[in-house]
């Protein structure tokens, strides 16, 4: 189910202009996927959220952006399960990066 979420999620970003590839890490419990993207003097990241009181349980997705040199996080959007809301934050994010309002 994970992967057809993220490709889902990836072809809307695609819909948009937005070229996604979608990262697989491997942990001890499973994996972890993610996008992120390259933007001006910041990275934009786009990740998986489970709830903390059980990591079984998908919460949504967390779009953050950060610095590229200093990985200082400057915004994080609310975790949502809604893929045009995901989209909608990228897209702000990609905005805010490269200096338009």
């Amino acid at each position: 189910m994970s992967e057809v979420r993220w490709a889902r999620l990836a072809e809307s970003l695609a819909a948009v202009g937005v070229a996604a590839r979608v990262d697989v890490t491997p942990y001890p419990g499973g994996v972890n996927r993610s996008v992120t993207l390259k933007a001006g003097n910041s990275l934009i990241e786009v990740s998986d959220a489970w709830w903390r009181k059980n990591p079984d349980i998908w919460i949504g997705w967390q779009v953050h952006i950060e610095g590229r040199q200093d990985s200082i996080v400057k915004r994080t959007w609310p975790v949502t399960k809604k893929r045009s809301e995901v989209v909608a934050a990228v897209r702000e994010a990609l905005a805010g990066a490269n200096g338009r309002p």
